[in-house]
């Protein structure tokens, strides 16, 4: 990749070019949601040993903690918009060849796995070129930023878990290949919207040893009160989130529980998605109202409450609105989260505090997950909802201080 960055784009088009990011975002995760239905259906069909199963989703977690922290020092030095068309464009290939190998019966849990890590990997340079290249295009205006925000998100969420996941299900049986096929083409599509974007001369950057560069990204953050507070708040709210979904399928389906079908289980995703996307684009006017930080706490309060409540009830009708709450109120701190970034950090260290941020949320994953499963062993299926609004409401407590005296 070259060493030009064209983080700032010709202001003449700026709506252009958001419409443009946004239209590619939403394209593209709807083939990634279609994937991700997709991809443990063909594990399941090469083999029913949970634990090869549970390798395939396992090998995704790996970029999040290996990759990420890389990610946003790389950045510095590659130009965006050729980082979001090349991580769309090998995607595709890789997707391509996936469905070749699915369509031929040859592809193995191996294959599989390697797959989706390697999607991973490509989606956090994209992801992270995204979130660089939005304050170019929308300016670092709060409001400007929550809207463009708002859409991209609502547009993530609407593709990757609302629209996608089904889509991938009914393909799958039509033919196993056509959704990985599918997902190829809408990575092919967002390369071509992406590659049309507006560039311009950018400064330059520091060409500093790569791990030093990780290095400075990190102290940046953690020496940075408010968006330290946030990480760890965000962080809390991502292990309140898997705590509980880790085994909330054995929750909704059990006699004891929700009592759904398996197939009925699939409201539940579509109630969180369906909040995230209602969410998304209402961020900057609640935002506007009670003012950025003070909405963190407020939307983390919102989602510790909502799994006790799911908790204790049997009632699909409480448990798939609180759900709805649950999504609508992550969608919402993303998109907070992202805009004060975009404004607080300077522009030559955005993408390395970008990295250092999503590593902090996205590190603690996979034991928050472990967790949730040893205490629905130890406690009963109700117990990891529980103790995530605990933890959740903690969290929330002990970050109010530092996020109502920053939000003056």
């Amino acid at each position: 990749m070259t060493a030009t960055r064209d983080e700032q784009l010709a202001s003449s088009a700026p709506k252009r070019g958001l419409g443009a990011v946004w239209v590619a975002v939403g394209v593209s995760t709807l083939g990634d949601g279609a994937f991700s239905a997709a991809l443990p259906l063909a594990a399941a069909a090469i083999t029913r040993d949970p634990t090869a199963v549970a390798a395939v989703s396992a090998a995704a977690i790996i970029p999040w903690v290996v990759v990420q922290p890389v990610a946003g020092a790389l950045m510095d030095r590659w130009p965006y918009r050729t980082v979001m068309v090349v991580a769309d464009l090998v995607r595709a290939a890789i997707v391509a060849l996936v469905t070749v190998l699915v369509a031929s019966e040859t592809a193995g849990i191996a294959v599989l796995a390697a797959v989706g890590c390697a999607m991973v990997i490509g989606q956090i340079f994209h992801d992270t070129a995204v979130q660089g290249v939005v304050p170019t295009l929308a300016g670092r205006s709060g409001v400007r930023l929550d809207r463009a925000n708002g859409r991209i998100y609502g547009a993530e969420t609407a593709g990757k878990q609302l629209l996608g996941p089904p889509v991938g299900s009914v393909t799958f049986t039509v033919a196993n290949w056509l959704p990985f096929a599918a997902d190829a083409a809408s990575f092919v599509a967002s390369a071509i919207l992406l590659w049309r974007l507006p560039r311009a001369a950018a400064p330059r950057q520091s060409r500093g040893r790569l791990w030093r560069s990780v290095a400075e990204g990190m102290v940046w953050l953690a020496r940075h009160r408010q968006l330290r507070t946030q990480a760890l708040l965000a962080s809390a709210g991502n292990i309140a989130y898997h705590l509980a979904w880790a085994t909330f399928v054995l929750l909704a389906t059990d006699r004891s529980g929700l009592r759904l079908s398996p197939a009925a289980f699939g409201l539940m995703f579509a109630a969180y998605a369906v909040g995230g996307v209602i969410g998304g684009p209402l961020t900057a006017r609640v935002n506007a109202i009670l003012r950025p930080r003070r909405a963190l706490l407020c939307l983390a309060a919102t989602h510790a409450l909502a799994w006790p409540l799911i908790a204790v009830t049997r009632s699909v009708w409480v448990a798939v609105p609180a759900l709805a709450l649950v999504g609508a109120a992550q969608t919402m701190t993303t998109t907070t989260n992202v805009g004060l970034r975009q404004i607080l950090v300077p522009p030559e260290l955005l993408n390395r505090v970008i990295a250092a941020f999503r590593w902090a949320v996205n590190a603690p994953t996979p034991l928050a997950a472990l967790a949730g499963g040893a205490l629905a062993s130890a406690y009963g299926l109700r117990a990891p909802l529980i103790v995530a609004g605990v933890v959740l409401l903690v969290a929330a407590l002990a970050s109010a201080p530092a996020l109502l005296v920053d939000d003056r």
